[in-house]
């Protein structure tokens, strides 16, 4: 479950803007983090030569210089951005600038970079006052950021429709692939269950976070 019934819970629930906030921080963060862990941990598989201390050296190193090149190409970015936001097509031309940050991400700091790249590139460039600030040198920007997550959202949903077109198309039904299937999304289940009660216990958690955090389940696809 994703953020498809969020909207409809905040007129049913309250108290969830805290809760909304969190599962929004996890759906950002969980696909870049598994998508470098996962590429290192297949090197390691085909690589009988690459221990555990390389693999998890690799797998910080990769998020910290990634973040780093995001963040910056974001802050650059806001900067012209704020020239141009007079200009026509501005936000088309952010697509671009992302798509080839991606690229030189993936090619100069290693595999899986690109997805932490772009996520650190979004985080500076609608948060340009915050991270200027925590620079030590405050500084503002006008950017239409409602339009530009309008635009990005737009494209989002164009590629999650083609997305789960081509999981289908690809996929080929078998009784035990479904079976190895929800036997998983069953083992996921039960240990974010017992994670999040541990979590919200220790973290003192409200009980619409905890209970809200026990069935949602938040990604960057869904």
């Amino acid at each position: 479950m994703g953020f498809g019934i969020m909207s409809n819970l905040d007129k049913q629930v309250p108290n969830i803007v805290s809760t909304k906030v969190m599962l929004t921080m996890e759906s950002i963060i969980s696909d870049p983090v598994c998508i470098i862990a996962s590429i290192t941990l297949l090197k390691m598989i085909m690589q009988p030569g690459v221990n555990l201390r390389d693999g998890l050296s690799d797998i910080v190193s990769t998020f910290v210089l990634s973040s780093i090149h995001g963040v910056f190409a974001g802050l650059s970015w806001s900067n012209i951005l704020n020239r141009l936001r007079t200009q026509p097509y501005t936000y088309m031309i952010t697509l671009a600038v992302l798509m080839s940050l991606y690229i030189i991400s993936e090619e100069m700091v290693g595999e899986g970079a690109g997805a932490m790249t772009a996520l650190a590139f979004g985080l500076a460039t609608t948060n340009y006052s915050y991270f200027m600030n925590k620079l030590g040198k405050p500084a503002k920007v006008r950017i239409n950021v409602r339009k530009l997550r309008e635009f990005h959202e737009e494209i989002v949903f164009f590629i999650k429709s083609f997305f789960f077109v081509y999981i289908g198309v690809v996929v080929t039904l078998s009784w035990k692939y479904t079976f190895i299937g929800f036997t998983l999304v069953i083992l996921q289940m039960v240990m974010r269950y017992a994670l999040v009660s541990i979590i919200g216990k220790t973290f003192l958690f409200t009980r619409e976070e905890v209970s809200i955090s026990k069935v949602v389940y938040a990604s960057g696809m869904s």
